[in-house]
Protein backbone atom coordinates (compact mmCIF):
# COMPACT_ATOMS: atom_id res chain seq x y z
CA UNK A 1 0.00 0.00 0.00
CA UNK A 2 3.00 2.33 0.98
CA UNK A 3 4.66 1.51 -2.69
CA UNK A 4 0.97 2.31 -4.54
CA UNK A 5 1.16 6.15 -2.35
CA UNK A 6 4.81 6.80 -3.54
CA UNK A 7 3.76 5.70 -7.07
CA UNK A 8 0.45 7.48 -7.15
CA UNK A 9 2.64 10.66 -5.67
CA UNK A 10 4.79 9.95 -8.63
CA UNK A 11 2.00 10.28 -10.76
CA UNK A 12 0.98 13.25 -9.28
CA UNK A 13 3.75 15.15 -9.76
CA UNK A 14 4.08 14.32 -13.76
CA UNK A 15 0.77 15.14 -13.45
CA UNK A 16 1.57 19.09 -12.29
CA UNK A 17 4.72 18.85 -14.20
CA UNK A 18 2.96 18.16 -17.28
CA UNK A 19 -0.32 20.33 -16.71
CA UNK A 20 1.71 23.55 -15.51
CA UNK A 21 1.99 26.53 -17.96
CA UNK A 22 5.00 27.96 -19.67
CA UNK A 23 6.55 29.82 -17.21
CA UNK A 24 6.75 26.48 -14.93
CA UNK A 25 7.68 24.52 -18.39
CA UNK A 26 10.95 27.04 -18.32
CA UNK A 27 13.17 27.36 -15.94
CA UNK A 28 14.54 26.85 -12.65
CA UNK A 29 10.71 25.46 -11.13
CA UNK A 30 11.09 23.01 -14.14
CA UNK A 31 13.96 21.40 -13.06
CA UNK A 32 13.09 21.60 -9.24
CA UNK A 33 10.52 19.10 -10.49
CA UNK A 34 12.80 16.89 -12.39
CA UNK A 35 14.78 16.18 -9.95
CA UNK A 36 12.50 16.10 -7.05
CA UNK A 37 10.53 13.41 -9.26
CA UNK A 38 14.09 11.09 -10.21
CA UNK A 39 14.30 11.68 -6.26
CA UNK A 40 10.97 10.32 -5.68
CA UNK A 41 11.16 7.27 -7.85
CA UNK A 42 14.50 6.50 -6.24
CA UNK A 43 12.96 6.53 -2.79
CA UNK A 44 10.11 4.64 -4.10
CA UNK A 45 12.81 1.75 -4.54
CA UNK A 46 14.08 2.71 -1.18
CA UNK A 47 11.21 2.06 0.43
CA UNK A 48 10.06 -1.35 -1.68
CA UNK A 49 13.85 -3.05 -1.18
CA UNK A 50 13.37 -1.99 2.68
CA UNK A 51 10.37 -3.46 3.08
CA UNK A 52 11.06 -6.56 1.78
CA UNK A 53 13.87 -7.30 4.18
CA UNK A 54 11.88 -10.52 5.92
CA UNK A 55 14.59 -13.14 6.81
CA UNK A 56 18.52 -12.72 7.18
CA UNK A 57 18.80 -14.01 3.17
CA UNK A 58 16.83 -10.92 2.13
CA UNK A 59 19.57 -8.67 3.48
CA UNK A 60 21.76 -9.85 0.55
CA UNK A 61 19.14 -8.55 -2.08
CA UNK A 62 18.87 -5.17 0.06
CA UNK A 63 22.50 -4.64 -0.37
CA UNK A 64 22.47 -5.43 -4.22
CA UNK A 65 19.77 -3.46 -4.92
CA UNK A 66 20.45 -0.88 -3.11
CA UNK A 67 24.21 -0.58 -4.86
CA UNK A 68 22.60 0.13 -7.99
CA UNK A 69 20.62 2.72 -6.64
CA UNK A 70 23.13 4.48 -4.73
CA UNK A 71 25.52 4.40 -7.79
CA UNK A 72 22.59 5.71 -9.72
CA UNK A 73 22.01 9.08 -7.22
CA UNK A 74 25.54 9.46 -6.85
CA UNK A 75 25.65 9.83 -10.43
CA UNK A 76 22.40 12.72 -10.32
CA UNK A 77 23.55 16.29 -11.40
CA UNK A 78 22.34 18.53 -8.92
CA UNK A 79 20.92 21.80 -9.42
CA UNK A 80 23.61 24.73 -9.24
CA UNK A 81 21.40 27.65 -8.24
CA UNK A 82 19.38 25.49 -5.56
CA UNK A 83 21.41 24.15 -3.12
CA UNK A 84 18.36 22.03 -1.58
CA UNK A 85 19.04 19.46 -4.27
CA UNK A 86 22.55 18.60 -3.04
CA UNK A 87 20.82 18.37 0.59
CA UNK A 88 18.49 16.26 -0.59
CA UNK A 89 20.78 13.67 -2.37
CA UNK A 90 22.96 13.46 0.55
CA UNK A 91 20.31 13.17 2.68
CA UNK A 92 19.52 10.01 0.61
CA UNK A 93 22.97 8.90 0.65
CA UNK A 94 23.55 9.18 4.19
CA UNK A 95 20.14 7.35 5.03
CA UNK A 96 21.42 4.57 3.01
CA UNK A 97 24.48 4.40 4.84
CA UNK A 98 23.20 4.44 8.27
CA UNK A 99 21.05 1.50 7.01
CA UNK A 100 24.27 -0.45 5.72
CA UNK A 101 25.30 -0.16 9.62
CA UNK A 102 22.05 -1.53 10.53
CA UNK A 103 22.22 -4.19 8.57
CA UNK A 104 26.12 -4.67 9.45
CA UNK A 105 25.07 -5.01 13.35
CA UNK A 106 21.86 -7.18 12.15
CA UNK A 107 24.40 -10.07 10.43
CA UNK A 108 25.98 -9.97 13.59
CA UNK A 109 23.57 -11.52 15.53
CA UNK A 110 24.09 -14.66 13.20
CA UNK A 111 19.91 -15.41 12.65
CA UNK A 112 18.63 -18.33 11.81
CA UNK A 113 17.54 -18.11 7.76
CA UNK A 114 14.01 -18.86 8.43
CA UNK A 115 13.62 -15.96 11.16
CA UNK A 116 11.08 -13.37 10.57
CA UNK A 117 13.41 -10.41 11.12
CA UNK A 118 10.65 -7.70 10.51
CA UNK A 119 10.59 -6.87 14.01
CA UNK A 120 14.48 -6.34 14.98
CA UNK A 121 15.34 -3.22 15.90
CA UNK A 122 17.39 -2.95 13.44
CA UNK A 123 14.94 -3.50 10.63
CA UNK A 124 12.79 -1.24 12.43
CA UNK A 125 15.48 0.98 12.23
CA UNK A 126 16.11 0.69 8.40
CA UNK A 127 12.52 1.12 7.90
CA UNK A 128 12.58 4.25 9.83
CA UNK A 129 15.31 6.03 8.35
CA UNK A 130 13.68 5.29 4.93
CA UNK A 131 10.41 7.13 6.25
CA UNK A 132 12.32 10.09 7.52
CA UNK A 133 13.64 10.58 3.94
CA UNK A 134 10.48 10.32 2.71
CA UNK A 135 8.89 12.98 4.73
CA UNK A 136 11.57 15.46 4.43
CA UNK A 137 11.53 15.07 0.40
CA UNK A 138 7.68 15.05 0.47
CA UNK A 139 8.09 18.25 2.10
CA UNK A 140 10.02 19.96 -0.19
CA UNK A 141 7.73 18.53 -3.06
CA UNK A 142 5.21 20.44 -1.52
CA UNK A 143 7.05 23.79 -1.24
CA UNK A 144 8.78 23.68 -4.71
CA UNK A 145 4.68 23.09 -5.65
CA UNK A 146 3.81 26.39 -3.51
CA UNK A 147 6.64 28.26 -5.51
Amino acid sequence: MKLFNKLLLSLLLLAIVAGCNQRISEGLQRKKFEFLYKMSNYSSLFREYAGSIIYPPDIDFYENRMQKVTGDVSDMKTIESWPVSLTIKEEFLTAVQNNSVSLGKLRMKHLPDTLDIRKEYEVMLINGQVDLFIKSLDEEISLVGKE
